[in-house]
């Protein structure tokens, strides 16, 4: 094992580290009090016997009529006493130098972190600072706003939307992408008559099953989904009750089984119907709800009129496009689009090169050529072109008897799936859609955003509900739903006017956030008749926006961007009413020539060369803490100056951050005061951890990478760190794999961690054997404990299981034969979505068609599972 004695030898930084800690706010409150409980005296009252000036009435140890109370923080007596005297008496001298300012109010401005940014010495910037919060008055307003930030003009022909357009429109489902949806030929449709009833009856499903007691849960102990936070269930490829496993097969089967050890064996299938009953459905994950089972899956609809539907879309009347799902339509003939592409272009959050650096062409692609005939064609908007959409789905089943389920409803709603998550029998839905070609869309149900049942739009999310998040040049839609699964009905939709990248859930709130590219201002090099040199530094910002959950509706309740981008979903944090977030920033320096005479813009490539000779990005990172409004109240920059973010988990009021250049600094950041939070441990090892997992009390575990003194990176790497002193973290035990890579470095939700057994496992490559082209892949559980001196126990992490995973069926789509209707098959193993969990004595890997089962004592094999 390392200590931070032998490895942490950095003089400065400890020293740093030594200064910045802070004095006990109840210190400088009741001090502060003292100070101003007279004010007409303040001016000429000194502290301490040597701080004071010549007119001054002394406050020193005499001072007070009894001794203030003082809380030490948790850390070892690593100093010596002489330190803390002299300690002691900088703070006292402190607090007499910056006594008083006008208004009143002490600062503390000389102690401090040195990543630290005093809140009370700096101005939020106006983009960090909260705006209102104001939906659009109309569709129609939304529409003019969607045009305003492509730089477009909206189209005076667009058409009003009315209830009986909403009415008259009918969805059909197109058949799935052939990546990722299996084998139709495999799959078994639910029978008709089950699926009609659950549908049609009134007393069928949750209505009948609400009038009658539940079945009790049951009393196996068993394992669940790898969450972020407790009591949010986040939804994955595999779930179990104690008594079933849930399985998603090949992306196009839902697969039950019996989780009954020895003896476990399938018990019933499904395949998920569209919302105009078709079985077109790609799936993607699952929840379980008492008796409900959630199956989310992804499937292409058709949206308009029955005669839109019915009718053959004409000859070059356009096709499917738009990056986030969205109409295509095709272009009117008497539309000249003139710079529209261009200017959409220019909003986008890629750091892509200017628009301006090349003309655009004269005409969109496919648009009608002159020497066309003007009816090839079709004029927009036309009778018999329905709009093409990328929806998500949600079916319930009922699943009180597993052999038989039954579904109960199905919702959707449009746009590609971002993520979800599961509180007190809520479903929270968020999904990212966009709608393509504006302005050219001129029917409402083209730009806005629907919400479907079975078979037909049935509703669209309201327009007070609808939010153009300030400074978002973006055009596509976070679509928030949320459902209520006892009820099986929505309870309310939300849409904010921007894509939502991350999404993190507390108890109390929703946070989407969207990291963006943000060009600066021009700075002036030289110049050269019509041509002007200029310098642009560029960065990525990230726009978080607050929707509080758990009270019935949906609402924007605040906005707000801060510097940097996020890594993922563990950067957001919420914690007594604060939200942290954890972000790294790079500065792009791009070198251009601005023709001033043409407006063209376009890179100094030259210039550009010499000044990326031998310099590097300039990156650094931060921690910020937002209140209820996500104004900034605290910070910490300049943390890991050039090296960026692998890995952040927040535990109560404690952070860790792990940054990554050549050695891995696992900062523990004290979070106790969210005005002023403070690094207070720096551990350096090599290699990094990509994923942290609290482990019990004054234990973190950190799932990464080994690498060298130079920052070489070669196998993967358990380490346990002790925590239990937030200004002593140290690495207690390491244990170095063969392998390379593993799903866990990404996917929280591929480990399965149980602290109380003290059992840690997930998914990897094989490195070690070679099984020819279909590839390797191996499933590890090990277990770890302190060490037990009394008993003469040595701790650490111990193997409990390396078992090979099976190969599974998949379909090879490359090798597909116009003459053969079906795809021919192969095998492969699927390490990315294998899951490990337990249920009673048995612990279960489900990999891909097979299911291993292993006593959980002694982990040895018990059965065997092929599903077909």
């Amino acid at each position: 094992m390392s200590r931070p004695d032998e490895l942490f030898d950095d003089r400065e930084l400890m020293a740093r580290m030594r200064d910045e800690m802070s004095p006990d706010q109840r210190l400088v409150d009741e001090l502060t009090s003292k100070l101003h409980a007279d004010t007409s005296a303040a001016a000429g009252t000194s502290i301490g016997a040597g701080a004071g000036t010549s007119t001054g009435t002394s406050i020193g140890a005499g001072a007070a009529s009894e001794p203030l109370p003082v809380s030490r923080p948790r850390r070892r007596r690593r100093w010596a006493a002489g330190l803390s005297v002299a300690a002691a008496v900088f703070l006292v001298a402190a607090l007499g130098f910056a006594v008083l300012r006008p208004g009143g109010v002490l600062s503390l401005a000389g102690i401090k972190s040195p990543f630290e940014t005093d809140p009370s010495a700096q101005q939020l910037t106006q983009s960090a600072a909260a705006a209102p919060m104001e939906a659009v008055s109309s569709y129609e307003d939304l529409y003019a706003t969607l045009c305003a930030r492509m730089g477009v003009a909206p189209l005076a022909t667009a058409a009003t939307w009315s209830d009986d357009m909403l009415r008259s429109l009918k969805v059909k489902s197109v058949p799935a992408s052939s990546i990722g949806y299996g084998d139709g030929a495999m799959l078994t449709a639910p029978a008709t008559g089950e699926r009609d009833s659950a549908a049609e009856s009134s007393t069928s499903g949750l209505d009948a099953k609400s009038a009658a007691p539940t079945s009790p849960s049951p009393s196996t102990d068993y394992s669940t989904t790898n969450t972020q936070v407790a009591g949010i269930d986040e939804a994955d490829v595999v779930k179990t009750d104690g008594d079933f496993l849930y399985m998603i097969l090949r992306g196009s089967e839902v697969v039950i089984a019996s989780a009954d050890g020895a003896n476990t064996k399938e018990v019933s299938r499904f395949t998920p119907e569209a919302p105009d009953g078709q079985s077109n459905c790609g799936l993607i994950d699952l929840y379980l709800s008492g008796d409900v089972l959630v199956v989310m899956s992804r499937v292409t609809l058709q949206v308009g009129t029955q005669e839109d539907l019915n009718a053959p879309i004409p000859q070059g009347g356009g096709t499917s496009g738009g990056s986030l799902g969205g109409s295509s339509p095709g272009y009117p003939g008497e539309i000249e689009p003139a710079a529209a592409p261009q200017a959409a272009s220019a909003t986008s959050d890629s750091p892509t090169s200017s628009p301006a650096e090349e003309p655009m062409a004269s005409g969109p692609a496919n648009a009608a050529s002159p020497t066309e005939p003007q009816d090839a064609v079709a004029p927009y908007p036309s009778p018999y072109y329905p709009s093409m959409r990328s929806v998500t789905q949600v079916s319930l089943y009922d699943v009180s008897d597993a052999r038989a389920p039954v579904l109960i409803d199905l919702f959707a709603q449009d746009g590609y799936h971002t993520t979800s998550r599961l509180m007190d029998n809520v479903l929270y839905l968020v999904t990212n859609h966009a709608p393509s070609y504006l302005p050219y869309e001129v029917r409402p149900y083209d730009y806005l955003p629907l919400l479907y049942g079975e078979g037909c739009v049935d509703a669209t999310v309201p327009s007070q509900h609808i939010y153009p998040t300030p400074g978002s040049a973006g055009t596509g839609y976070t679509v928030v739903t949320a459902l209520d699964l006892k009820a099986s009905k929505r309870v309310a939709s939300l849409t904010v006017v921007g894509s939502a990248g991350t999404v993190y859930m507390g108890h109390n709130n929703l946070y989407v956030a969207e990291s963006f590219y943000q060009e600066g201002e021009d700075d002036f090099l030289a110049q050269e008749g019509a041509n002007r040199y200029i310098k642009v530094d560029s960065s990525y910002d990230t726009r978080i926006a607050r929707i509080p959950v758990g009270t019935g509706q949906l609402a924007l309740a605040a906005s707000a961007v801060v510097p940097g981008a996020l890594l993922n979903q563990f950067s957001l944090d919420e914690f007594d009413g604060h939200l942290r977030v954890a972000t790294s920033s790079t500065v792009y320096t791009s070198f251009y020539i601005l023709n001033e005479d043409t407006g063209y813009r376009s890179h100094d490539y030259g210039a550009q060369s010499d000044a990326m000779r031998g310099a590097a990005p300039t990156q650094t990172n931060a921690l910020y803490v937002l209140d209820a409004s996500l104004a900034i109240v605290g910070r910490i920059e300049g943390l890991a100056p050039n090296e960026r973010i692998y890995s952040t988990r927040f535990d109560g009021d404690v952070g860790y951050v792990v940054t990554f250049r050549q050695v891995d600094p696992l900062f523990t950041i004290d979070l106790s005061d969210p005005r002023r939070p403070k690094v207070t441990n720096a551990l350096k090892i090599p290699g990094f951890s990509q994923y942290l997992h609290p482990f019990g009390d004054g234990l973190l575990l950190g799932i990464g990478m080994n690498a060298s003194d130079t920052g070489r990176v070669s196998t993967m790497k358990l380490a346990m760190f002790d925590t239990s002193d937030p200004y002593d973290v140290w690495e207690r035990d390491k244990h170095l794999l063969s392998t390379t890579y593993s799903p866990a470095l990404y996917n929280h939700k591929s480990v399965f961690a149980d602290v109380e057994k003290g059992l840690v496992g997930f998914p990897t490559n094989d490195s070690s054997s070679a099984r020819g082209y279909n590839g390797t892949g191996l499933y590890l559980v090990y277990s770890y404990r302190t060490p037990d001196f009394g008993m003469n126990e040595s701790g650490g992490f111990f193997e409990k299981l390396a078992v090979s995973l099976p190969l599974t069926k998949g379909i090879d789509y490359g090798t597909y034969s116009a003459y053969d209707d079906r795809y021919s098959s192969y095998e492969y193993v699927d390490v990315d979505n294998t899951r490990g969990l337990y249920v009673g004595d048995s612990f279960y890997i489900v990999s891909g068609d097979n299911i291993l089962v292993f006593d959980l004592a002694s982990f040895k094999q018990t059965a065997s599972v092929k599903l077909s």
